[in-house]
């Protein structure tokens, strides 16, 4: 979305401030950051109600942090390669989805057993027997190395979209893929919305010197309107969770490229956001202390979901999403711990 269509939806927005003091606090945004300020609006801090906009840090600084503070030496093929982060964790008994099948072009390896793929037709015979193999009945479909739900696919028992199969026979030449389980997630997260996996994004920092891991911030993440991935940048909503008693905050926002609503209860169902406690806070805790341990980065954004029997690692993220931290926990400059461990950059 370009800064037009944003301005247009900023206009279209009732929530919004005067036009005045948005056009007060733009400017103002540009003397601090000394650059365009798009993320005043992509922040969706030109709402009433909105975190003061002098503690945000805008996009260069963002950069700032993903070029030398997460990848001073790279990317981490172990937090960002699902085969090699799922045996990690299992191997260390991290409670993780298990993986059924995983692909190398149109090569399929299920079962000790390399099955290659030659049309469609084999794909879907393939699909059926990994979802009835799967203990929930589903699977997952999702790139290897991918990020934000990007070419990611759920197939239940019955009929296989036409579209879904073709797409991903497709794509089977230009990602590997894995083929996971779909995890059931608790039946208290189900009655806020029941059509996605929503999870949390947590973020750790591991002190190096210590060894000790400190939950610094987090957030969930939930599907709307039907979708099946509760991805913001797909259309899905992010509200901000205290992470001493693990309960929703306030209200949940979608962003500026979605609309950028605010909605202090789920547009689906209608359920209440604020002081909703979510099931085992000290598991939570547990499983990320036990995980953030076996990667060198200090820094890590945990994607991970509640069942009934516990929480369940999903993902990590070696470069966690800025925006959506910042905006959850009302801006880098007025935390005390992203004050400190961002210190150089912001």
């Amino acid at each position: 979305m370009n800064m037009v269509k944003y301005l247009r939806t900023v206009m279209k927005d009732k929530e919004r401030k005067p036009i005045y003091q948005i056009l007060k606090e733009a400017i103002h945004c540009v003397l601090i950051e000394k650059e365009l300020p798009y993320y005043y609006f992509t922040s969706l801090l030109y709402k009433k109600g909105a975190a003061d906009y002098r503690n945000y840090i805008g996009h260069k600084k963002v950069c700032n942090i993903i070029i030398h503070y997460f990848y001073p030496n790279g990317r981490n093929d172990n937090l960002e390669n699902k085969l090699t982060f799922s045996e990690i964790l299992l191997s260390n008994d991290v409670h993780t989805p298990k993986i059924i099948a995983h692909s190398t072009g149109k090569t399929i390896r299920f079962n000790e057993e390399e099955i290659v793929l030659t049309n469609d037709s084999q794909l879907k015979e393939l699909l059926i027997k990994l979802v009835n193999a799967s203990q929930s009945r589903s699977i997952f479909v999702k790139p290897v190395d991918g990020e934000a739900g990007k070419h990611t696919f759920k197939f239940d028992r019955g009929p296989i979209s036409l579209f879904k199969l073709t797409e991903l026979y497709r794509l089977l030449d230009k990602e590997s893929f894995i083929f996971q389980e779909t995890v059931i997630q608790h039946h208290k997260i189900n009655e806020i919305y029941p059509n996605s996996l929503n999870t949390l994004r947590i973020h750790t920092f591991l002190d190096k010197k210590t060894n000790n891991v400190e939950i610094v911030s987090a957030l969930m993440r939930f599907g709307s309107r039907g979708n099946v991935m509760d991805n913001a940048s797909a259309g899905g909503i992010f509200i901000p969770l205290r992470t001493d008693n693990w309960s929703l905050i306030k209200k949940a926002n979608a962003f500026l490229s979605s609309g950028g609503k605010s909605y202090t209860k789920h547009p689906s169902t209608n359920y209440i956001f604020d002081g909703t406690t979510l099931p085992h806070p000290e598991q939570i805790t547990h499983i990320l202390t036990q995980a953030a341990r076996l990667f060198e980065n200090e820094f890590i954004g945990w994607d991970l979901a509640l069942t009934e029997t516990g929480p369940i690692i999903i993902e990590a993220n070696d470069n966690p999403h800025l925006i959506m931290a910042q905006m959850a926990c009302g801006g880098f400059k007025n935390h005390s711990r992203y004050k400190e461990i961002f210190a150089k950059y912001i």
